[in-house]
């Protein structure tokens, strides 16, 4: 039986004792014919939507039958090409495998001739190389052993003048110390008389000059000698490792006391490593700073020599402990002190030393008192205190902060 929600509203009941609620009865008939209505719209949507979906579905198997149509028909035709490829292939690598070894047998004939025209040229190119090899090794050796011979016999001759020197040297040193004695003696002797009239009266003042003149003489001499001496080694050294390549310049202003300036005026003067500075007098390194103005002279470059050899023998902590105690390249005024000391009071093995620098303070005195004769009154006339000879001697060591003329030799 089939009722719609309008008769559910309008459907009317008949009335009888103890029967319900009418109100009651409608309401809830109106609530069943609302949701009643509710449901019919809701199927009427379902069955759309169900035809609608009915007629996609039809639609998607026919889509479904065209695609496996398609499907097959594509893969007959990759079947077809495939199979044709793989043919294709098969006869292209057979191709390119007999191309490939006419190719390797052309390049293995080809190769095979050209290794052997070079191995041909090569024997030839190296057996001449080595023959011009040979006569120019033959010739160097003969140019460098007659170049050695020439400078060992010509260092031989100045180390043989070198002897000769040294033995004038001790000679005269012999010589001054015994004139030393004798001033010593003469001077204790005589009593009364003034420091200028004592040493003429034992020791004749133009003997003693020409006594010391000769012995800087010889000092120079020895000092031209042994530079020549290592020039000469400097030249049979530069002989024998004429193959070695220059070195660069070092860095020396790790010394201490060296700056940009001054490392330019050393390379400018020819000393630019490490081994040419430890090898470079103290006298002149103080030559070529003073020929430079006094505002490169008053550097001491005493301890120059020192940090050069360490740093050339690759010490650079010990270096660096004793630029640690040097002040601007100088030692510090206690070692200096203690210095002065050792100089004052020499040990035993320092005594003739020692004398010859008295010696030369001596002849210093010699110098000042025979002007102070020439400038001074007579001895009758009141004149002033004359000074003793440690006063002069005093003064003169003072004066002289180097020390002796002979200090330096060794």
């Amino acid at each position: 039986m089939k009722i719609t929600s309008l008769e559910i509203k309008q459907h009317e009941f008949e009335k009888a004792f103890r029967g319900y609620d009418i109100e009651e009865v409608d309401i809830f008939l109106t609530n069943i014919a609302n949701e009643w209505e509710r449901i019919s719209n809701e199927n009427k949507m379902l069955r759309m939507q169900l035809e609608i979906a009915e007629k996609e579905a039809t639609k998607l198997r026919e889509v479904e039958m065209t695609l496996i149509k398609t499907l097959r028909s594509a893969e007959d035709t990759s079947t077809k090409i495939t199979d044709h490829a793989k043919f294709e292939a098969s006869k292209t690598v057979e191709d390119a495998k007999a191309a490939a070894q006419n190719t390797i047998n052309d390049a293995k004939s080809s190769a095979e001739n050209t290794i052997n025209d070079a191995e041909q040229q090569a024997q030839i190119i190296l057996e001449n190389a080595k023959k011009e090899a040979f006569d120019i090794l033959k010739n160097a050796e003969t140019t460098v052993s007659e170049a050695e011979a020439q400078k060992i016999k010509e260092l031989e001759t100045l180390e043989s003048n070198l002897s000769g020197l040294k033995s004038e040297k001790v000679e005269i040193l012999s010589k001054l110390k015994a004139i030393h004695i004798q001033t010593e003696n003469a001077l204790k002797n005589i009593e009364g008389t003034s420091v200028v009239e004592k040493i003429e009266t034992k020791t004749p003042p133009v003997e003693l000059v020409k006594e010391i003149e000769e012995v800087k003489e010889v000092e120079i001499e020895v000092e031209e000698q042994e530079e020549e001496i290592v020039s000469v080694a400097s030249s049979a050294n530069s002989m024998t490792l004429a193959d070695e390549e220059i070195t660069a310049s070092d860095d020396l202003e790790i010394i201490e006391g060296i700056g940009p300036k001054i490392a330019e005026l050393l390379s400018s003067n020819g000393v630019r490593t490490y081994r040419e500075l430890a090898t470079s007098p103290v006298y002149k390194i103080k030559d070529i700073l003073n020929t430079a103005g006094p505002h490169y002279a008053m550097h001491d470059p005493t301890t120059w020599v020192q940090q050069a050899l360490l740093a050339e023998e690759g010490k650079f902590d010990e270096l660096e402990q004793l630029k640690a105690h040097l002040i601007a390249g100088r030692k510090p005024e206690v070692e200096l002190e203690a210095e002065v000391i050792a100089k004052v009071e020499p040990k035993s093995e320092e005594v003739t030393e020692e004398m010859l620098d008295r010696v030369n303070k001596v002849k210093a005195a010699l110098r000042k008192a025979m002007q102070d004769k020439e400038t001074t009154p007579t001895k009758n006339d009141t004149a002033p205190k004359t000074e003793t000879l440690n006063d002069l001697i005093g003064k003169q060591r003072d004066a002289e902060n180097g020390g002796s003329f002979f200090d330096n030799i060794k």
